[in-house]
């Protein structure tokens, strides 16, 4: 349970350092990379929930 804390807290720390950058740059390749992290975190995170429920 901590290592997913844990996990969870550092990728939601890199999704907000690529907001901000996205934000002060608008970079494409960054906007994709934002959107294809963030798919494969929510993916993983259903993933998770129907695994143990």
């Amino acid at each position: 349970m901590k290592k997913d804390i844990c996990g969870d807290l550092c990728f939601i720390l890199f999704l907000l350092i690529l907001v901000v950058n996205i934000l002060l740059e608008w970079n494409i390749i960054d906007i994709v990379y934002f959107l294809f992290m963030l798919h494969s975190y929510l993916s993983l995170k259903i993933h998770r929930w129907r695994k143990y429920h």
